[in-house]
């Protein structure tokens, strides 16, 4: 399954990069804005992880100009961001995102994310690699967050 990383930091990048390769992700492009995934963007992609302050455009906007691509209707978004007020919540989900985490996210959450957005679906269970935390750190804070907002 491939799946698109985008993040201005490099390390922020490695940890969602390593979140995804954990889920089950084997194809893993990484970009530094939101321009650059545009670009490398192809039907192929099926999980886009980004943040709200890329470079070039926002996370919101790349992820509004992804989905006004009709081949690209199959897509899950993940947003990654420190943004945690309801009324950004709520443009992510009019943007198109489909699940939410704020950081800080450990990587059993992010892995829990991405498991939940069908990565390693095309994977046996066998073949999956464990990495989910116990229930209770960041993803209370982060459950059903684009819910809530609505």
């Amino acid at each position: 399954m491939k799946c698109l990383v985008v993040d201005e930091s490099t390390t922020m990048r490695r940890i969602l990069s390593n979140a995804a390769r954990d889920a089950g992700c084997d194809e893993i492009v990484e970009v530094a804005d939101g321009a650059a995934a545009l670009e490398c963007w192809d039907a192929g992609t099926k999980i886009v992880m980004t943040g709200w302050l890329t470079p070039a455009m926002s996370g919101p906007e790349l992820v509004r100009r992804l989905r006004a691509k009709t081949e690209a209707g199959g897509i899950k978004v993940l947003m990654v961001t420190s943004r945690d007020r309801s009324p950004q919540v709520e443009e992510a989900k009019a943007a198109g995102v489909d699940a939410y985490l704020v950081k800080p996210a450990s990587a059993g959450d992010l892995v829990r994310k991405l498991r939940e957005l069908g990565a390693g679906s095309d994977r046996s269970s066998d073949d999956r690699v464990a990495g989910a935390s116990p229930a209770g750190s960041t993803e209370q804070a982060n459950a059903d967050s684009l819910d809530r907002a609505a």
